[in-house]
């Protein structure tokens, strides 16, 4: 696991772009990642399918060109588990401070271990992951993805009737695998006007 991106991801994440950090603040940092490594339970299922055979529609403004080039279609999901959901709930109720750390740090655990996961297990040519509710792809398309990856069976993920995800450091999406490989953008990002990294000269990638 590549510990040193999670600690950047996750810096940027509580709004870090170059101030000295206090000491108190590093050592309440490196605690939290330390009990986040210890909580959590990551698991991930997936499915992959010829893109001609994709068993839901894709046919939503931008993957046109996202999957062009691209053969095959990957649905993933992935979790870090219960226990750490437990554990940032229980944090919320007697130490906000602990609990905004260690849900940023795990926002970016769940990414980076994902990421390392799929360098391990799919081909280099392939789209970067995608997942339902940025752009102009609807979030409602969870449930439609997780029909077909046994979701809560392998990970024990649920999907809410608004489409959230519980366990909250959860993610589902999809990859193109084929000679295509995006590059990552704000533009049709619905949130990119009023976006805090890019007031900071930041992406959230």
């Amino acid at each position: 696991m590549n510990i040193s991106k999670i600690k950047q991801e996750a810096l940027k994440y509580l709004g870090y772009y170059g101030q000295n950090l206090e000491s108190s603040f590093l050592s309440l940092f490196d605690s939290c990642l330390e009990e986040i490594i210890s909580l959590q339970n990551f698991k991930v299922t997936y499915a992959t399918y010829k893109l001609e055979d994709c068993p839901i529609s894709l046919q939503y403004p931008g993957l046109e060109t996202f999957f062009a080039g691209c053969s095959n279609v990957v649905f993933i999901g992935c979790t870090l588990g219960i226990e750490l959901e437990r554990k940032l709930k229980y944090y919320q109720a007697i130490d906000l401070t602990r609990m905004c750390v260690m849900d940023s740090i795990a926002s970016a655990y769940v990414e980076v271990a994902c990421d390392a996961f799929e360098e391990e297990h799919f081909p280099k040519e392939r789209t970067y992951r995608f997942c339902p509710g940025y752009g102009k792809v609807p979030i409602e398309l969870n449930k439609e993805i997780a029909k077909h990856i046994d979701l809560y069976k392998k990970t024990g993920i649920t999907i809410t009737d608004t489409n959230l995800l519980i366990p909250q450091k959860s993610m589902i999406g999809f990859i193109g695998i084929g000679k295509n490989q995006p590059k990552k953008s704000c533009i049709g990002c619905m949130h990119s006007e009023g976006c805090s990294f890019r007031k900071r000269g930041q992406t959230c990638y």
